[in-house]
């Protein structure tokens, strides 16, 4: 299992290449090219589902750890 900061670092990229792929949609619009745009929208779709699958193991790694750390206490 990655790191919470390895999880987090995934999330920044795959929001960095996000960030991209909605700047060169824009400019594909701009153009009205279809299967640049059509394409880029598959990527954005990859992407959006990337992030949140990258969040929602970020958030059961955060919970794990807490979790270790409690019964460390006891």
């Amino acid at each position: 299992m990655p790191s919470i900061k390895q999880l987090q670092n995934r999330i920044l990229t795959k929001k960095n290449s996000l960030n991209k792929v909605n700047s060169n949609m824009s400019t594909a619009e701009k153009g009205v090219n279809r299967i640049t745009l059509r394409r880029l929208t598959q990527d954005k779709g990859s992407l959006d589902m990337d992030i949140k699958k990258l969040e929602r193991q970020l958030v059961m790694e955060i919970k794990t750890s807490k979790e270790k750390k409690d019964n460390q206490n006891l």
